[in-house]
């Protein structure tokens, strides 16, 4: 009886082994996906990032290239229909079907980022005819500040002290590039009154911008809802093309006017293509990794545009741009590799506790 009790012991024990191995397995396997898909999300939101600065520094060329013709809202029209041209072109090559308006997955956030796309590219396109297109890009940036807030009530994502630090970071960094704004127009010959006129459009160009980081805030909260839940991209692109043309298409009519020069509207649609790789691989980031995450690494635009800026655009880069940049860019740098470095370190832990059999997991498994 004896030698009973004691092999059923010994076998209870090896059962109890070989579950905790599985948790821990489990556990390990789990923790290292969930690394994976982050690195993988933050690298298609690097590449994402890069796309997206291309859309502001293309629209100042096509404002540069064309400054007697370019509108804001006309050329919103082209894009739109160059992206739901895309749109249509994807759901072939996909062989999906396009949703009808009634069928529509999680409606109200669906149709808000197709409604929002349009009011915060309208605003941020203005604010180019005021600023230099980095200043226009900096400002658009600080809507993370905003997601951030909005993230944590609706998407339930936490909030750290890290944010905080960061977001004084980020408000500082971006007051140094917009002060460089009276730099770039500044000219000592002109008068006083030119000179006030200067300083308002600073302003307008300011506030617009800003008006625009609301907008791509809540942008970036309806995109992780859909993207969490699947809605197919080529839908989603083809509903905000349509959007973008429906009320571009009411200016146009008010208006009675657009410009239909062939360059002019090629440099237009072409834009779309920028878009759309955009908000592919953006898309696909929000579904890997945490919408706190991935936003933050859009500040690597202020690097992007900068350069591109210079180089094809003659805006002068000035000391305090690169200070500015730096202490955004650093936090961005931060909030990304500090949850690696965690994930690293828990993953060494549970293998360390496996090795060592902790008996805390056996009791927990006996209870």
């Amino acid at each position: 009886m004896e030698d009973i009790s004691k092999e059923k012991e010994f076998n209870q024990k090896e059962n109890i082994e070989s579950i905790t191995a599985e948790i821990v397995s489990v556990t390990t396997i789990t923790s290292s996906m969930r690394v994976a898909r982050e690195k993988t999300g933050m690298f298609l939101s690097f590449i994402a990032t890069f796309f997206l600065s291309l859309n502001c520094f293309y629209a100042k060329i096509i404002l540069r290239a064309y400054p007697n013709d370019f509108d804001s809202i006309e050329f919103l029209f082209m894009r739109g229909l160059s992206i739901v041209v895309y749109g249509i072109l994807h759901t072939y090559i996909t062989k999906t079907e396009i949703i009808k308006p009634n069928d529509l997955p999680l409606k109200f956030w669906f149709l808000l980022r197709a409604n929002m796309n349009f009011f915060y590219n309208s605003f941020s396109i203005s604010a180019l005819w005021y600023l230099r297109a980095s200043t226009v890009q900096i400002i658009v940036l600080l809507s993370p500040l905003i997601v951030l807030v909005l993230s944590y009530f609706i998407l339930n994502e936490p909030l750290y002290f890290r944010y905080l630090i960061g977001t004084l970071m980020c408000v500082s960094g971006s007051l140094l590039i917009i002060l460089n704004e009276n730099k770039s127009n500044k000219n000592n010959k002109k008068e006083k009154n030119e000179s006030l006129i200067t300083t308002a459009q600073i302003f307008l160009g300011v506030f617009l911008a800003f008006t625009s980081a609301f907008f791509y805030a809540i942008i970036n909260i309806a995109s992780k809802i859909l993207a969490t839940h699947r809605v197919s991209i080529n839908n989603q692109m083809i509903y905000i093309g349509s959007a973008n043309m429906i009320y571009s298409l009411i200016y146009i009519i008010y208006k009675r006017k657009m410009c239909l020069k062939i360059g002019y509207l090629i440099m237009c649609i072409f834009h779309g293509s920028f878009f759309y790789i955009y908000y592919i691989c953006y898309n696909r980031a929000l579904q890997l990794a945490p919408v706190s995450k991935i936003v933050i690494i859009t500040y690597l635009q202020i690097v992007f545009v900068f350069i591109l800026s210079d180089i094809f655009l003659g805006e002068r880069i000035y000391t305090t741009d690169v200070f500015g940049s730096l202490l955004m860019v650093t936090y961005m740098i931060y909030n990304v590799l500090n949850p690696i470095v965690k994930h690293t370190k828990n993953n060494n832990n549970e293998k360390n506790n496996y090795g060592g059999k902790d008996e805390k997991k056996i009791n927990l498994i006996e209870q």
